[in-house]
Order: structure tokens, then sequence, then C-alpha cells
């Protein structure tokens, strides 16, 4: 059984995995919770513009409280004029 299989067995189950409990998410679900695709978070974890990603084996994974920590920052402040 493949490691996909397992987590998406592990979602159907309503299985909590450990790294769901420490706040961590795969990159697709970073990317949803941003609202983003899978695509431009790659691209700007590539180029230095992404929230910070972790490594864990051959898995990107994203803690939940550095996206939402990188989103406020992101946020483009409005001006009164």
């Amino acid at each position: 059984m493949s490691q996909t299989t397992i987590e998406e067995e592990d979602k159907k189950q309503g299985t909590v995995t450990i790294m769901e409990k420490l706040g961590y998410m795969s990159i697709e679900d970073a990317a949803a919770f941003l609202g983003l695709s899978k695509l431009t978070l790659l691209n700007m974890r590539c180029d230095g513009t992404g929230p910070k990603s972790y490594k864990h084996g051959k898995k990107i994974i994203y803690k939940q409280s550095d996206l939402i920590a990188w989103f406020e920052t992101s946020l483009i402040k409005r001006v009164k004029r």
C-alpha cells in the first residue's frame, strides 16, 4: 500500500496523525488552506517568497501557525487618503 493510499485511508476513517496533532500539514492541504494552487506554493517555496516549509523525509510540510503568520505579513495594508 502506498503512502498516499494510507493517508487517504486515515482521512476516511477520521484518524488524526501525529503530524496533524502538532499542527503540520501537507503541501496540498497548505495550498488549500491559503487558497493557492500546489504549483503556486511550490514556486513560492523555490523563489523564497512563500511561507516557511520543512522537509520530513521526502515530504514538504508546513506548520499552520507559520502559514497564518506568513499570510498576515503578506497582506497589503490599505492607506487612507
